[in-house]
């Protein structure tokens, strides 16, 4: 999973690539497809030291592309607090949820559905969603307000994806003011 954070929103989205078999030209296209096409290109990209990033393709095509890398400091993940704390929340949620249903091989479709929280729920350091910082509203998610009568629906399958779509979302937004709680009370503590 790739994770880019806009520092200025905090708007988060998460690339859902696997790890294995990943070569850099697989990566570029990955982040082409999941992020360039709906945001446009980068200014500048930091990063930790992930040999995808090292590599002379990935230098080269930044390059080509007048995206600035900036590599963290080796050995300090800290130095990207942003994207460290995003990839802590979507992890306990997903594997909050994940753990309820074993062998669950639908990360991806739950991946999406965190990110839309995610962007959703008020951020503390902007006093806002990232979604409004962004957008200027938190768009509306129909499944969040089911038919008020079901009966007159005639297609039952269609009616159960949008409830058990709708149930999953309910959690995602409980996973995610729990686990806010839980970094702000962690945050707390160190200071």
């Amino acid at each position: 999973m790739a994770t880019i954070i806009d520092p200025l929103t905090k708007r988060a989205q998460w690339i859902p690539i696997k790890e294995t078999k990943l070569t850099p030209e697989r990566f570029a296209e990955a982040f082409i497809a999941g992020y360039v096409r709906n945001r446009g290109l980068l200014s500048s990209v930091v990063s930790d030291r992930d040999t995808r990033f090292i590599s002379k393709f990935m230098q080269a095509l930044c390059t080509l592309l007048g995206i600035k890398l900036r590599m963290l400091t080796a050995y300090l993940p800290q130095s990207d607090g942003l994207a460290e704390k995003a990839n802590a929340t979507v992890e306990t949620f997903l594997k909050a949820y994940i753990s309820q249903l074993p062998r669950s091989k639908q990360w991806v479709r739950l991946l999406l559905l965190a990110e839309f929280m995610y962007k959703a729920a008020k951020h503390k350091a902007i006093g806002m969603a990232p979604f409004e910082a962004d957008i200027g509203y938190v768009p509306w998610l129909p499944l969040d307000h089911l038919a008020p009568d079901p009966q007159r629906l005639d297609c039952e399958p269609g009616l159960a994806y949008a409830e058990k779509l709708s149930e999953t979302l309910r959690m995602l937004r409980e996973r995610m003011e729990e686990t806010q709680v839980t970094m702000t009370m962690e945050a707390n503590e160190k200071r």
